[in-house]
């Protein structure tokens, strides 16, 4: 378990909030350029991800209107639900259509999504309705091999077939040496090990879920919340950045 940070002592080093801040304004310079509708983060990981983004928004575009947010939990533990091998239902295997619509049915309804996805549609409408697109964007804290990203874009694909969807990979390759650990593959942030950080849970009960459980333990939820201000101090001095719109 990750040890609960004293009142001053950061939770990143230097070097790695000056990277957080260059790879949150890449993400607002994009958000802000492509016009996104909403923007849907996966939990947990991505969930300080979006504190992030929140906070710079109102720094770097202050007089740009924010796409909305919303959060799902898909994650690797989602593939083991659903058995994915990186691919639902095949097409080919079955003789007639209306077998293989049954079949990618019963994939989806493995993992528990019916009341999520019927909030979200609704939530839907009221968000694009003053949008020109229905534009979303999935964002991860890092892609490594894509097997959550890919997941997501399936599910979403699948009970969304409207939306137009893409995906962001929040940190890069090269802040593999900012973020390392040992004994860990790829970049590490203190929530990769510890959940308590986004003030979410891991809900071992129920792996098929797609909302997050929120930590409820104030001891745990000390973790959660000295992020949120580090977070806040992290964008205090922030400027105005300019936009590309030529694209």
């Amino acid at each position: 378990m990750e040890k609960i940070p004293g009142p001053k002592e950061d939770i990143f080093n230097h070097n790695q909030a000056e990277v957080l801040k260059e790879r949150t304004r890449e993400l607002v310079g994009r958000v802000a350029e492509g016009d996104f509708a909403c923007l849907m983060f996966l939990d947990n990981s991505a969930r300080p991800i979006a504190w992030m983004f929140q906070e710079a928004w109102k720094k770097y575009v202050p007089d740009k209107k924010r796409p909305a947010i919303r959060f799902v939990n898909i994650g690797r533990e989602k593939g083991d639900v659903v058995d994915w091998d990186g691919m639902g239902p095949y097409k080919g295997d079955y003789a007639a259509e209306d077998e293989y619509k049954s079949a990618v049915t019963d994939f989806w309804l493995k993992l528990d999504s019916a009341e999520y996805v019927q909030k979200l549609k609704k939530s839907f409408e009221e968000i694009f309705t003053d949008s020109k697109n229905h534009s979303v964007l999935l964002v991860d804290d890092y892609i490594s091999s894509g097997f959550s990203i890919e997941l997501a874009q399936q599910f979403f694909r699948h009970h969304f077939p409207n939306i137009s969807l893409e995906s962001h990979g929040f940190l890069k390759k090269e802040d593999e040496n900012v973020f390392w650990r040992a004994r860990w593959n790829g970049t590490h942030l203190p929530w990769n090990s510890d959940k308590a950080y986004t003030l979410l849970k891991e809900d071992t009960e129920h792996p098929e879920r797609v909302t997050s459980q929120p930590e409820r333990d104030p001891v745990e939820r000390q973790k959660g919340l000295i992020l949120k201000e580090e977070i806040k101090d992290m964008f205090v001095n922030e400027e105005p950045i300019r936009l590309d719109n030529s694209r």
